[in-house]
């Protein structure tokens, strides 16, 4: 609960051996609201996937949220 990270992912973690850095509230906070908004992002894109003009704007955001969350996992 310390890490932000659901049970399963800290057991991947920690069974792989990498260092598991604790986030602070605000962090954490950021953290989940990522995710969703990576959620959403995933969603809509799929609803949308057959208008490229759409699509491919969804889908760069997709990315970089997932960026942004790989960065505050990993504490880069």
């Amino acid at each position: 609960e310390e890490t932000g990270m659901s049970m399963s992912s800290y057991m991947v973690q920690c069974s792989l051996g990498k260092e598991l850095k604790l986030l602070n509230q605000e962090q954490k906070s950021a953290y989940k609201n990522l995710a969703t908004y990576h959620s959403h992002f995933a969603r809509i894109g799929t609803l949308i996937r057959n208008r490229a003009d759409i699509s491919s704007e969804v889908t760069e955001v997709i990315r970089e949220i997932k960026k942004q969350l790989e960065i505050l996992r990993n504490g880069q």
